[in-house]
């Protein structure tokens, strides 16, 4: 039981530092917002607070640094439109978040079972 509340924690996680954030960008670019505001700006910061919130404050700040150098070089160069800029780049963010959160759920288990 505890592995399938790890599990959907996990992808809850993955969720928020995707699933929204995608649509939150998607509408700006149909809106026709700057994509350097959407893409590069807004893109990785909810999964990277969230994983700034979860303690991991030099991990989230790397991350976010890294994935907004790599859209900017994207953008400019036109290697890819926007959507599928979007689509791709936020997968780092809520890949690293699942992981953390199975790695704390991990954690607390077994801290669980050494204390029973």
């Amino acid at each position: 039981m505890r592995a399938l509340r790890l599990l959907v924690a996990a992808l809850l996680a993955a969720f928020l530092a995707y699933g929204i954030p995608v649509f939150i960008e998607m509408e700006l670019i149909r809106r026709h917002v700057s994509p350097w505001l959407a893409c590069v700006l807004f893109a990785d910061l909810p999964g990277c607070i969230l994983i700034f919130g979860l303690g991991l404050r030099w991990t989230a700040l790397t991350l976010y640094l890294a994935t907004a150098v790599c859209e900017a070089a994207a953008l400019v160069t036109g290697v890819a439109p926007e959507q599928k800029l979007v689509l791709v780049t936020n997968l780092a963010p809520a890949i690293v978040l699942a992981i953390v959160v199975i790695r704390i759920g991990l954690r607390s288990t077994v801290l669980h079972e050494e204390s029973v």
